[in-house]
């Protein structure tokens, strides 16, 4: 716990030498304190929020009988940062895994696909595409488990369309005509 506290105090002390240097009063400081931690409190209670819908969703995910595994990734680890809070493993010849991205609320996954889709400057239809043509699902870990279950297969039924290998033709007994 103690280094933990020799952690934080550089960055503390680092902050309030910078403000005084600049000429910020005191009282000042001490309010921006008290701002960046309540900060802090709240985004440590959105990543809780956050993890428990991750579990909820994994849990919900790996009941379905398709699925083979379910792996929640790591924070802050390359997966994370590129949309995958679940990587799904399938039991589907033509879709053999698939990421799941987890937001707490309906609002949360609104947000994110408005967010991503001006970041990709893509048109609604063509971001449910990319969705689907990369393999990502987005779903609500806040709901119950035949919900996120229902969630889940309704995106993978839109993925397995999109990436279904084209079966080749039968062979028939019809000749060419010559005899």
């Amino acid at each position: 716990m103690s280094n933990e506290r020799r952690e934080r105090k550089p960055n503390n002390l680092g902050f309030i030498f910078e403000q005084l240097h600049r000429g910020v009063p005191s009282v000042e400081i001490l309010s921006q304190i008290e701002e960046r931690r309540r900060r802090r409190a709240e985004g440590s209670k959105a990543a809780q929020k956050g993890s428990h819908s991750e579990r909820v969703a994994r849990n919900a995910i790996f009941k379905i009988p398709v699925v083979a595994s379910a792996i929640i990734s790591p924070k802050d680890g390359y997966e994370d940062e590129n949309l995958v809070d679940i990587n799904v493993r399938l039991k589907i010849p033509d879709v053999e895994q698939v990421a799941v991205q987890v937001k707490s609320s309906q609002e949360g996954i609104k947000k994110a696909k408005r967010i991503l889709r001006r970041k990709m400057k893509l048109t609604v239809e063509q971001f449910d595409e990319w969705l689907i043509a990369n393999k990502l699902i987005l779903m609500n870990g806040q709901q119950d488990n035949e919900e996120i279950q229902q969630q889940f297969m309704d995106q993978l039924d839109k993925i397995k369309e999109f990436h279904a290998v084209p079966q080749k033709p039968i062979a028939s007994n019809i000749t060419s005509g010559v005899v």
